[in-house]
Formats: C-alpha cells, sequence, structure tokens
C-alpha cells in the first residue's frame, strides 16, 4: 500500500494536506529510492508500533485491516504535513527523523485502539 499510493500522498503537499505525485514511484530518479526506503521504513515503525499496542486484543483481520489504511492513507497524509512541505513544516514544525511525528501518530492511534478494545483478558488471574 506504501508503494502503491502511500509514498505519492506523502510527497510534494507544498503547504497543502496531502502529495499528488510520485505514485508507483512513477517520475523519481534513482537517487530517490534511499528516500523511499527511509520513508517505507518510518511507515513500519508506525505500524509495528500500533500493532503492538493492539496485540491479543483483536483478531488477524483487524492487524491486516489496520495495516493496510495506516501504511496507506494515514501515515502517508500526517507524514506529507512534516515531511511533504506541508502545512505544519509552513508552521515551524521541526521533526527529527520522524521522532515526533512517527511516535505521536502511532500513539494515538494505539491509545485509541486499546481505548475502544478494552484490557487484555486473562494476564492478572488474580487482579481485580
Amino acid at each position: 500500500m506504501y508503494y502503491s499510493i502511500g509514498y505519492g500522498l506523502s510527497r510534494k503537499s507544498f503547504g497543502g494536506f496531502f502529495g499528488t505525485e510520485e505514485f508507483f514511484l512513477e517520475g523519481t530518479e534513482d537517487l530517490k529510492f534511499p528516500l523511499f526506503m527511509v520513508s517505507l521504513l518510518s511507515c513500519w515503525h508506525s505500524v509495528s508500533i500500533v500493532s503492538c499496542s493492539l496485540a491479543e486484543r483483536s483478531f488477524v483481520s483487524i492487524h491486516n485491516f489496520l495495516t493496510l489504511f495506516i501504511s496507506g492513507i494515514i501515515y502517508p497524509v500526517c507524514s506529507s504535513w512534516v515531511f511533504g512541505d506541508g502545512w505544519l513544516l509552513e508552521m515551524g514544525f521541526i521533526d527529527a527523523a520522524g521522532s515526533g511525528s512517527v511516535h505521536l501518530l502511532s500513539g494515538v492511534i494505539g491509545l485509541l485502539g486499546t481505548i475502544l478494545l478494552k484490557p487484555r483478558l486473562g494476564l492478572f488471574p488474580n487482579y481485580d
């Protein structure tokens, strides 16, 4: 999902909400492949943090859906606000290698999922 539409949404938003170029890495030079790999790994970290927070609380189908949705739409749009010259960057937001944007986004999604799914059952049998 990130290769097909996510990378295009995360790049070149020019102060806007999301990018509109470079889908399927079309029109990019060979020198942009390392940038794509770094972006892909940042997306992977975001998805893995959410997946770990929902472990043992949801079914595999929920994990698959969230992986596709986060890597295809949610993370790329939020990434374009900072790394694609989006509106947050124009307001002066500075992020050190995704430490703020990746972890804040995935932490909020994980927290919302945890609140919706309630505590894990059976972990602490004597806990009331």
